[in-house]
């Protein structure tokens, strides 16, 4: 009655009893006493979820409030549950998916189902075995560190966990095959451990707090680049220390440490004022300054420096840049058949036959233009050069097409620029 019972059939049995006979056994509640009742019940149920006996500690009645807005609330999460879990369904486990991306949805899936006694089997693949006394304010994260891992309902939700495990590891070949290697008959627990172990590593050798360490001893931010900006240094940095903290299940780093090892890293140029005048915090009988407000100071002077939506100017844009140019002038120039309009880097000069025209290596002239090209000028001559041998080529091939349209000259006559 204590586990399974919900409030609507405790309810009920409170009404059955108060219409009984006085020879049937009738029992009838004060509403005060019935609610000392739930609450008690609910006390017993927290207990047992911890894996704590009841009987050893007295009820506290002062919390009796406290204790019915948790069956509440646990019930709705009860109710809630089938909907919550179809919601954070987690991709299947694929040759292509890494598990440490994989590992924190598939532990948020099992949170949102309630177990046998009504602990979220997110219990089963905890860290660790013996469990940690940690009270949370969120009672369920409560029962999730403390639940014990003995007893019938651990049976039975260490199944349920390997029937959802082989679920999202199909066809996945090298999945399968570490859980066919090991002795997991309804071992969800085992069989997830084996999984972490083989990708991620175990002990201070896992991959996480390896990776973490190096990004911790490794990464530093020198200016806004492509693959380094300010907002992916501020991230990387502290997933390192949560890592940390985590693997360690304490704070392994101070504030004062990370405030220390920030001001080492950051060695933007743009940023030595505002790195001068967090070391001059720091010099400071008592310290205000922390880890995050250091953070912050620098967040605001790279916005201002390179706002939302803006970034530095590199070759490439540089180079695309120059060629718009070129094509507005080509465009200005097309408009006005030519006549009026200078082309970019394009020169004058003066053909044999007296007449003055525009010209760029790039730019495509009438047949009997290439007649009367100066020999003085070299780029003109490579041009000229060109524009034979292209011709012949075409008269060998029979085709009629152009000849600047020819692919094979196309890049050639482009690098003839005038010097």
């Amino acid at each position: 009655m204590t586990m399974d019972s919900t409030i609507d059939e405790l309810n009920q049995q409170f009404k059955t009893l108060a219409g009984l006979t006085i020879a049937q056994g009738q029992i009838r509640l004060m509403p005060a006493i019935k609610k000392n009742i739930r609450a008690f019940i609910q006390w017993c149920r927290d207990k047992i979820c911890m894996g704590r006996d009841p009987s050893t500690t007295p009820f506290p009645v002062v919390d009796a409030a406290k204790l019915l807005r948790r069956m509440k609330t646990h019930e709705q999460y009860v109710y809630g549950s089938k909907l919550m879990s179809q919601q954070a369904l987690p991709q299947d486990f694929t040759n292509n998916v890494h598990l440490e991306d994989w590992c924190p949805t598939f532990k948020n899936y099992l949170r949102t189902i309630p177990g046998r006694d009504g602990v979220p089997l997110s219990y089963i693949v905890r860290m660790n075995d013996a469990g940690m006394l940690n009270l949370h304010k969120d009672f369920l994260a409560t029962y999730v560190n403390m639940a014990p891992h003995v007893g019938e309902a651990y049976v039975m939700d260490n199944a349920k966990v390997l029937v959802l495990l082989s679920k999202f590891i199909v066809g996945n070949t090298e999945a399968e095959a570490i859980l066919r290697a090991i002795n997991i008959a309804g071992n969800g627990r085992e069989a997830f451990n084996a999984l972490h172990t083989h990708y991620e590593g175990e002990g201070i050798l896992a991959s996480d707090i390896v990776k973490a360490k190096h990004t911790i001893k490794e990464l530093c931010y020198v200016g806004e680049k492509p693959k380094m900006n300010w907002s992916m240094f501020e991230q990387m940095l502290k997933k390192a220390y949560a890592t940390c903290d985590k693997h360690e299940g304490r704070e392994v780093h101070s504030d004062a440490m990370k405030l220390r090892s920030l001001q080492n890293k950051v060695t933007a140029p743009f940023l030595q004022l505002n790195k001068t005048a967090i070391n001059t915090e720091n010099g400071k009988r008592l310290i205000l300054m922390t880890f995050t407000t250091a953070l912050q100071i620098y967040r605001t002077a790279v916005r201002e420096k390179f706002p939302q939506g803006t970034s530095n100017a590199t070759n490439r844009g540089c180079y695309l840049g120059d060629t718009r140019a070129d094509n507005n002038c080509n465009r200005s120039r097309s408009q006005n058949n030519g006549v009026g309009n200078k082309r970019c880097n394009e020169e004058e000069i003066t053909l044999s036959n007296g007449e003055k025209i525009w010209y760029h290596p790039a730019t495509v002239s009438l047949e009997h233009t290439y007649k009367h090209l100066p020999t003085s000028n070299a780029s003109v001559w490579q041009r000229k050069e060109l524009h034979t041998e292209k011709v012949k080529d075409y008269q060998q091939e029979g085709q009629q097409d152009k000849p600047h349209k020819h692919n094979k000259w196309k890049q050639s006559w482009r690098n003839c620029k005038p010097k």
